[in-house]
């Protein structure tokens, strides 16, 4: 979920990425993001996949003699399709979400077994339906169930293979093998193709939406500013708390193990929860100073001008406490069972002689050390003076 420099997309956007893939950690970025914005149409390829497997069960039922169509029919109905409904409800909200970036290809890998598996019981008895089976999954899997290239072509490729080695096993006509074998082929390439530009086309939409995003100096995850928007803020009223003899205070705020959410709870769950943290942040720093923004990653980072110790204590302890209220369970977190934030802040008292650079490094070590003394809780450290104490209670205070 790390927000990155503007020069990272356009840097891949110009070399074109031909082989489908992006640089860490922004290949792991957009993978998260094509899970997450293709949730609706794979809920869609899914349910659709789940109609195709049932529409060529009722024609085994149709066509093919009575003492063969058990097999075929126990793979399509007590296998495939459970597996299929099972990736549908992973493409909602929920426990299972958190699964779907397996779970579909799961689906897909079954569709493939099975077609396979359905094609040798058929071949002798209906060669037809064997071939179609065989082509009717190898264009689904290519172009509606919504895999990236590399995936599908782990499971197309191998139906073409299989039925070229079923084929010479049953030593099948050599007029019609090669004519089906053929077809088998070029609905692969043409598959293949498709595939290939629509996720081209993804990738494309992904680093422009990005790039955008960064100028217009907006995240497109939460709506609020980011981190050139919010370095911008920091640099203008630095000069203008020089100028006026004021002081600055910046805070770090870091979601307590949101990966661990993320993978529990799934990445549409954890995008939403990261909005309602976010617009709550926005929510407690209304001063016409103030300024929030996303700063990276799990990260979250406020500006506040000349504020004094008193509003920076409670401004840290109202964010904590309301984060808190907002009551969303956090089963995997080792701090508490409600999701909860760290914060650092790090205070330049009027008259400061340092620099915004400074100011930023301060908050993140008072962040590590509430960290380090096990989250949940607030550090506010002065950059001016040694650190002298410590206040206990829901946040801690130290100066250093």
């Amino acid at each position: 979920m790390a927000k990155m420099d503007e020069s990272l997309y356009a840097r891949e956007l110009s070399g074109g990425f031909p082989a489908l893939r992006f640089d860490q950690p922004l290949e792991q970025e957009f993978r998260a993001h094509y899970v997450r914005q293709n949730a609706p149409r794979l809920r869609m390829a899914l349910m659709a996949g789940v109609a195709l497997t049932l529409s060529f069960a009722v024609l085994d039922w149709r066509l093919i003699p009575v003492d063969m169509q058990y097999p075929s029919l126990i793979i399509r109905l007590a296998v495939v399709a459970p597996v299929l409904l099972i990736a549908v409800a992973a493409t909602y909200p929920g426990l299972l979400a958190r699964n779907i970036g397996w779970l579909v290809p799961l689906a897909g890998a079954t569709m493939s077994g099975g077609a396979l598996l359905i094609a040798w019981t058929y071949l002798s008895a209906s060669p037809v339906l064997a071939t179609s089976t065989l082509l009717a999954t190898t264009g689904y899997v290519y172009l509606m169930l919504g895999l990236r290239l590399s995936t599908a072509l782990w499971l197309a490729v191998p139906l073409l293979l299989g039925y070229l080695l079923l084929g010479l096993g049953y030593e099948l006509p050599t007029q019609r093998f090669g004519y089906e074998l053929i077809s088998l082929f070029f609905v692969n390439i043409s598959g293949a193709y498709g595939c290939y530009r629509l996720e081209h086309a993804s990738r494309t939409s992904f680093l422009e939406r990005e790039i955008v995003s960064i100028l217009n100096g907006s995240d497109a995850l939460t709506g609020i500013p980011n981190r050139r928007m919010f370095n911008t803020h920091l640099q203008r009223v630095w000069r203008q708390a020089t100028r006026e003899s004021r002081g600055i205070a910046v805070a770090i705020i870091d979601v307590d193990h949101f990966r661990d959410y993320s993978e529990r709870y799934g990445q549409q769950t954890a995008d939403a929860t990261f909005r309602r943290v976010a617009h709550t942040i926005m929510d407690c720093a209304r001063r016409p100073l103030d300024f929030s923004a996303r700063f990276s990653g799990e990260e979250f980072a406020l500006v506040l001008y000349d504020p004094d110790q008193e509003y920076v204590e409670t401004l840290a302890a109202r964010i904590r406490d309301r984060v808190a209220l907002l009551d969303i369970p956090h089963g995997p977190s080792q701090t508490s069972e409600r999701l909860t934030v760290s914060i650092g802040v790090a205070v330049s008292p009027p008259g400061g002689r340092d620099d915004p650079k400074s100011l930023l490094e301060l908050a993140d070590s008072a962040l590590t050390e509430v960290k380090q003394r096990g989250r949940n809780a607030v550090i506010v450290k002065d950059i001016s003076v040694e650190r002298s104490r410590v206040l206990k209670g829901p946040w801690t205070s130290a100066g250093q």
